[in-house]
């Protein structure tokens, strides 16, 4: 023992311990992969057969797999266990403040020693005998060894105290590897940044996504990603990545913008627009290899979403952009750029737009339905389902009477743009808290939009007069139209029996 290390670290390293847990992840994983292959044998031999024997087959590996999953439940919380007690040697090495950790207590008693302990040598003078000295020098010698030994009495009883806590959080946490994973324990590990990013896969029902995590697990998450990009198609991941920081989040879009840049579909750093269309199509389960193919298909470059610039956004409650259009100049260009930067894939509902091109630029003599609502005092966003909504200003938007037969709870959708209902001293605002609340006349917004993009996809097939027509001979009762039944009765605020 060094003078300066006066009490000794623990004996096991928490890199170690942290490595144990790490190789007990690999065997869990290794589990896991099995009872995923079990599943996928199984799906193959029940796709050959047929008749009793299918139905025998059925359920064959359901046990199998259903102990795998508690196996592999099992093996992750042992890990996770063995983690937490790396935390608490590092807490008791290195950062404990109260009791001080085993650095901290070494370092205070390093510069009290250096400091001869808070002793000063009184100086008996020039004058003074020999006697005198010597007198001054033992007074001076018994002092600090006093003061060390205080010190020492001091710094041992914060010692003690210290390896109490980490003797009783081994007491803790050997209670936890006993009872099992827990609810509570699970996720108080989850909490503490003790297990994998991917445990919410490994936990499915233990409410690990209504806890935020910290930045630390936010990081491991983000590199687990991307060293693992077929993850990105798992769903259960998207709840997480909602709630991950800025600078995480900008970490998980720099590991695409590198992917694209590889690849030659982007040069030098994209505008953040560019950078928006990789976070939302990424959410949408499309993994860095097949963002290039994306952006092939869909023909995206650094400019692709200029159509936007200048533009106000609105967000939906998970920050899903909405675009307000300031004019009709390339409203048809601005709606399929608020598609794509969604996520989505315009590139299918071109011929859509093609075919409902009225909205845009008038059915013959009219006028566009987007001219129609703007020059009339109403206002219109691009939403992320490629389809335009508006809100009325204080006076009638000047639309046939017609149309009016086919409003319900909502509004009624006109080719590509669906007209909620009611007039408003302030549409834009309207539409802002529609976006915002994601909810509009009490119907939940982003279901209803999807709604009213399957009516926008009715008139693209039928056209301009004959959806008229067809629709008013389905009748008025929403239940029972079928036009409304293929669009969703629940997503358009229907209550049917």
């Amino acid at each position: 023992m060094h003078f300066y290390e006066l009490f000794e670290y623990y004996p096991v390293p928490a890199g170690q311990v942290k490595s144990a847990a790490d190789a007990t992840r690999n065997r869990a994983s290794a589990i896991k992969t099995l009872a995923d292959q079990v599943e996928s044998d199984h799906r193959q031999a029940v796709g050959a057969v047929a008749g009793t024997l299918k139905d025998t087959l059925v359920d064959a590996p359901a046990e199998a797999v259903t102990t795998a999953s508690a196996v592999h439940q099992e093996a992750e919380f042992a890990a996770g266990c063995l983690e937490l007690f790396s935390f608490g040697i590092d807490t008791f090495n290195y950062n404990s403040t109260s009791p001080r950790s085993v650095s901290r207590l070494n370092s205070a008693y390093l510069t009290a020693s250096v400091n001869n302990f808070g002793v000063t040598y009184d100086d008996p003078g020039a004058t003074a005998t020999q006697q005198e000295r010597q007198q001054a020098n033992d007074d001076y010698t018994l002092a600090v060894s006093t003061a060390r030994a205080a010190l020492i009495r001091e710094l041992t009883a914060e010692y003690n105290r210290l390896d109490g806590n980490l003797d009783d959080r081994a007491i803790e946490i050997g209670a936890m590897l006993d009872r099992g994973p827990t609810l509570s324990d699970v996720q108080s590990m989850w909490r503490a940044g003790a297990l994998p990013p991917y445990a919410m896969i490994v936990y499915p029902y233990y409410g690990l996504d209504d806890i935020a995590m910290p930045e630390s697990a936010q990081r491991e998450l983000v590199d687990y990603l991307l060293s693992h990009p077929d993850q990105f198609t798992n769903a259960a991941y998207t709840t997480f990545l909602l709630g991950l920081s800025e600078v995480q989040r900008g970490r998980l879009v720099d590991g695409f913008v590198t992917t694209l840049q590889d690849a030659g579909r982007l040069e030098g750093e994209p505008p953040e627009l560019y950078r928006e269309w990789i976070w939302w199509t990424m959410l949408s389960g499309v993994p860095p290899e097949e963002m290039v193919r994306r952006a092939e298909q869909e023909g995206v470059t650094a400019d692709t979403f200029e159509v936007l610039d200048g533009l106000a956004v609105f967000r939906s409650p998970d920050g899903r952009p909405y675009f307000l259009l300031d004019d009709d100049d390339g409203a048809s260009e601005i709606a399929r750029a608020v598609e794509l930067i969604n996520g989505r894939q315009p590139s299918y509902s071109d011929a859509r737009r093609d075919a409902n091109y009225w909205t845009f630029d008038g059915p013959l003599w009219q006028q566009s339905d987007v001219s129609l609502v703007l020059d009339n005092g109403g206002a219109i966003v691009a939403t992320p389902e490629g389809i335009l909504m508006a809100a009325a200003g204080d006076s009638d938007l000047g639309l046939p009477n017609l149309i009016d037969l086919f409003s319900v709870k909502g509004g009624v959708t006109y080719g590509e743009m669906f007209v909620t209902n009611g007039s408003h001293d302030d549409p834009a605002e309207m539409l802002r808290a529609a976006v915002t609340e994601d909810t509009l006349n009490g119907i939940p917004l982003s279901p209803l939009l999807a709604h009213e993009r399957i009516h926008s996809e009715q008139w693209a097939v039928y056209g301009y007069y004959r959806y008229i027509y067809e629709y008013i001979r389905e009748g008025f009762d929403g239940c029972e139209n079928r036009f409304e039944q293929e669009a969703g009765l629940k997503e358009g605020g229907y209550s049917c029996d």
